[in-house]
């Protein structure tokens, strides 16, 4: 199933996977020195929004673990390419001042204010307050395009915490204008993968998606057609083509 002849590249989730807020997960920098060792690509593949790829490549680096920026493919990065691909104006964005940074950096037509903009990106806010969610009853009722990077409530962090997600940022975009995300580029839609694909040339049968949350990581391979492993931090759980507790365990599936 997971033979090292078929197997081309690895996509790995970040968060709850390889590491776990500020600590990299046990194995992990070897795990991804072994892959490449093989000859297998290896890539990141992340619904973090708030920071840039640069900075994503240098936090694996830090810990251990070979990143380049062009091996990161994140929610924020995947923003930026959609708004310029479907060529949408006005941008406000809610979320990280390095996520503005990744659209800005791709040329993209920002709003002079809140008020004005056509296209909402949504963002981590780690400042979104009863204030931010006033602001955006302004654009209630008005012909604007909801763009979310992600819509996960929570992510893992360090000590098995859970803290809070861009997903509550874009529930209640959806609640106080009254309409539904019109596109979301994180995980599980296959945006990003679909990216990866593209620049690479690489087909869905090339590659692995290893992950540790069903209902974002093997939901997106499943949703792509790609075959999946499962990091399972709870014995009981079980997803994907196969499900291993640690990361070393995937070498006994890839030979």
């Amino acid at each position: 199933m997971f033979s090292a002849k078929t197997v081309k590249a690895v996509l790995f989730d970040l968060d709850g996977t390889l590491y776990f807020g500020k600590n990299p997960a046990k194995g992990a920098g070897e795990a991804v020195a072994r892959l490449i060792g093989m000859g297998i690509g290896v890539y990141y593949f992340t619904n973090n929004s708030a920071r840039t790829r640069e900075q994503i490549a240098k936090t694996l680096s830090d810990m251990g673990i070979f990143a380049t920026p062009d091996m990161v493919y994140s929610a924020s990065g995947a923003a930026a390419r959609y708004i310029v691909e479907k060529g949408l104006e006005k941008v406000f964005v809610l979320g990280s001042e390095d996520l503005r940074g990744e659209l800005s950096e791709r040329g993209v037509d920002f709003a002079p204010s809140l008020f004005e903009a056509r296209t909402l990106v949504l963002g981590l806010d780690r400042n979104f307050s009863y204030e931010s969610a006033k602001n955006l009853l302004s654009l209630r009722g008005k012909d604007v395009k909801l763009v979310a990077c992600n819509v996960d409530l929570v992510f893992p962090v360090e000590g098995g915490v859970l803290a809070p997600g861009c997903g509550l940022m874009a529930r209640a975009a959806e609640l106080l204008l009254d309409k539904k995300v019109d596109c979301c580029v994180g995980k599980p839609n296959t945006y990003m993968a679909d990216l990866l694909l593209a620049d690479t040339g690489l087909e869905k049968d090339d590659i692995v998606i290893v992950g540790d949350s069903l209902e974002s990581d093997i939901a997106l391979a499943e949703a792509l057609g790609a075959r999946s492993i499962f990091l399972s931090h709870d014995a009981s759980k079980k997803g994907g083509d196969a499900t291993i507790a640690t990361l070393d365990e995937i070498f006994s599936l890839i030979k």
